[in-house]
């Protein structure tokens, strides 16, 4: 003979603690558990960053909501934990600005290694500035997308990721 161990809820209603399988509340007799009002699971942490990520390079040209979005629909997806959201909305960015960083890098390293080799100290700090904006570019578009990832996990109806 093998034992469940049973599984407390709490009425949606009246807050008694019910049975998580029960129709019914036995307090208050309001239905509980219908498909509507089920958690869903949560989307695996990669799989949400990845379908974020795809959103950040469609819409991510666009000021202040271009790294939000793609960080509330990775954090939607990721659940309702707000650290795995934010985690989950930042790592969106992060995937979406890998072929960005690439490209910029051999543009932008390419030019500035020709010119520091020439000797020139005007290129040396346009580098360093270039080097300073590009940081503050990457604090600001993962920042937003971890804000974004913690909007999400407040809209989320999922329930909490493994």
């Amino acid at each position: 003979m093998s034992s469940k161990a049973k599984r407390v809820a709490y009425c949606s209603t009246c807050g008694s603690e019910i049975d998580s399988d029960a129709e019914l509340c036995p307090e208050c007799g309001v239905r509980q558990g219908t498909a509507q009002h089920q958690q869903k699971e949560p989307t695996d942490r990669y799989i949400a960053a990845a379908i974020g990520a795809v959103v950040s390079f469609v819409i991510g040209w666009f000021p202040l909501i271009g790294p939000i979005v793609p960080g509330v629909v990775a954090g939607y997806l990721r659940g309702e934990n707000t650290k795995e959201s934010a985690i989950t909305g930042t790592l969106a960015n992060v995937i979406a600005s890998i072929p960005i960083v690439l490209v910029l890098a051999l543009f932008f390293g390419l030019g500035a290694l020709g010119t520091l080799v020439e000797g020139n100290g005007e290129a040396a700090l346009g580098f360093g500035v270039l080097l300073i904006m590009v940081v503050i570019s990457f604090v600001y578009y993962f920042g937003f997308g971890a804000l974004g990832g913690v909007i999400g996990a407040e809209l989320s109806d999922r329930g909490e990721p493994e």
